[in-house]
């Protein structure tokens, strides 16, 4: 967003080359993605959605689907059955996942694991000095 942008670049004016080169190249990217985001993949947006309300062709106009296939096509979706993956799916690991017992489990593991990643975090231990980012101090 353009905020973002204006924070990198207002840390580009840092002391800290290895932050000011940083900042840069970040408030640059950020705005190029803007730029992108509200021109090009904007119209593409637009240019699909006409293709698709003129029952036209994926991929302009090379792209054929299956009618008797699972996919998205001339602004429809075809499904004659449901695949075997979603079958298991619907029918196994969702129940499986929605009993208590199971919901306990992973919130008992998660817990354990977001413990240990505190833990972790404590242990970290820092070693450097400040000068090793300025340019010029020997």
């Amino acid at each position: 967003s353009f905020t973002d942008c204006l924070a990198f670049a207002l840390s580009a004016s840092s002391d800290l080359p290895a932050l000011s080169h940083f900042s840069v190249f970040a408030a640059l990217g950020v705005f190029w993605d803007y730029v992108c985001q509200i021109t090009f993949f904007a119209a593409i947006m637009v240019y699909d959605i006409k293709r698709r309300d003129e029952n036209k062709k994926d991929m302009l106009g090379l792209c054929c689907c299956d009618p008797k296939g699972r996919v998205w096509c001339r602004g429809q979706l075809y499904s004659e059955k449901e695949s075997p993956m979603s079958k298991f799916m619907h029918e196994k690991y969702a129940p499986f996942l929605t009993r208590k017992i199971v919901k306990v489990v992973i919130l008992v593991i998660f817990g354990i694991w977001f413990g240990i990643a505190i833990w972790g975090a404590t242990q970290v231990e820092t070693d450097f000095e400040f000068e090793w980012f300025l340019e010029g101090t020997d």
